[in-house]
């Protein structure tokens, strides 16, 4: 299976090691796909705002192109889906869809005050760069849905679920997607893209941390689903 990690965080925003120490680091325990996704316009964290965002990903291409015999590095952010943390009315969507993936945090969370799952779809229509999920909790956030309506809308607006592995991104013991296995069984045979992520911050063996998302795909037979997201980036192998 692909050694992916699109979920990393760096010193453009609240990481702690440069961009260039992840992909050493990834590149050296065997990464293949890394994905640098600063969080992006939020009030939360430090992190880059629409007018710094054409910079940042200036710096990663030149990084991208600096590994690319190394590994494949995506250019990405995560976007907080909180309309009090985020402005979305300052956006520059030519700029976004500059990137190669969006990752977008809590939407449905009840904890978080995400925005609702038709306000996302909404916003989704405004890009043309892929957009997913990231860390969600199924089981929390969607509950009150069908799923398979969820899942027919994941597929008909392209959005893609990253499974973190992050263990701050868990409940009861156990990773988000572990808590929501009945949902992710449905996914088989289907057109909605998994990614796998662990929001790496101060620990960079967490950029490598990616075996229990692999395990849980090959379990549930969801292989297709991960390629479908190389599909999204223009990664097809």
């Amino acid at each position: 299976m692909l050694n992916i990690n699109i979920h990393n965080h760096t010193t453009f925003s609240d990481g702690s090691h440069k961009p260039e120490a992840l992909v050493e680091h990834g590149h050296s325990e065997g990464i293949e796909v890394l994905g640098i996704s600063d969080h992006f316009a939020t009030s939360k964290v430090r992190c880059p705002h629409p007018p710094q965002l054409k910079e940042y990903i200036s710096r990663l291409d030149e990084i991208k192109q600096q590994y690319r015999s190394k590994l494949d590095l995506l250019l990405g952010v995560e976007i907080d889906s909180s309309l009090k943390r985020t402005d979305f009315d300052s956006f520059n969507y030519s700029d976004i869809n500059l990137l190669d993936f969006i990752l977008i945090e809590y939407v449905e969370d009840p904890l978080w005050r995400g925005m609702k799952l038709n306000q996302f779809t909404q916003f989704v229509k405004k890009l043309t760069v892929p957009v997913g999920l990231a860390h969600p909790d199924i089981e929390l956030c969607f509950h009150k849905f069908d799923a398979r309506d969820v899942i027919a809308e994941f597929e008909k607006n392209n959005i893609f679920i990253e499974l973190d592995t992050a263990w701050h991104n868990a409940r009861s013991g156990k990773q988000y997607y572990h808590l929501a296995e009945n949902f992710f069984e449905l996914l088989k045979d289907t057109d909605v893209a998994l990614a796998i992520g662990t929001d790496t911050h101060d620990n960079i063996d967490d950029v490598s941390n990616i075996k229990d998302a692999q395990d849980f795909i090959e379990r549930k037979g969801l292989e297709r689903n991960l390629e479908l997201f190389l599909d999204l980036v223009g990664l097809s192998r």
